[in-house]
């Protein structure tokens, strides 16, 4: 069955809902009723596909900013464009200056809730100097109901951020 003759199942029921003096016989109104489940299962698993999709797309929008910094802690400000939960999992990090990475570390397990922010705490170590500027960059994995995103991240910190861990953090 193609989708033409779904869309001319749909108009045949829609057309002996709004006229019921055009009922089909017998015969023909259990095919149709055949046809009218598949095309509702159709519909409803386009929808799914397209919600799932979009909602993928604004997860890897996912905004990451530096709240605090000090004497090898870290947090992270994380905020959710989507519509979905995200139960993040241990999260490792580097801290990239001049092209060389500088340091490492490891954020918390989190909860990002649906069009909001959260906070992630966790530790760094720097292995070398920072020097100019400094960008943040990991993958976080977050469970989704039944499937796990991951979802790269990069921060570029301000000045204020970068001469915080070119002091040694």
């Amino acid at each position: 069955m193609g989708i033409a003759d779904l869309i001319k199942s749909f108009t045949q029921q829609a057309a002996v809902f709004f006229h019921p003096a055009l009922k089909p016989d017998p015969a023909q109104r259990g095919a149709m009723e055949r046809r009218g489940k598949v095309l509702v299962a159709v519909l409803v698993a386009a929808s799914v596909a397209v919600f799932g999709y979009t909602q993928y797309a604004s997860a890897s929008q996912i905004r990451v900013g530096v709240a605090e910094s000090e004497d090898g802690r870290i947090t992270l400000e994380f905020e959710n464009p989507s519509l979905l939960p995200l139960a993040a999992g241990s999260t490792e990090f580097m801290v990239i200056s001049g092209g060389e990475a500088v340091g490492s570390g490891r954020l918390d397990p989190f909860m990002l809730p649906p069009l909001g922010g959260a906070r992630a705490d966790g530790t760094y170590e720097q292995s070398g100097e920072a020097s100019g500027d400094v960008v943040i960059t990991g993958t976080t994995e977050y469970d989704v109901l039944f499937a796990s995103l991951r979802i790269p991240f990069v921060h570029h910190a301000t000045e204020e951020q970068a001469s915080e861990f070119i002091r040694g953090g």
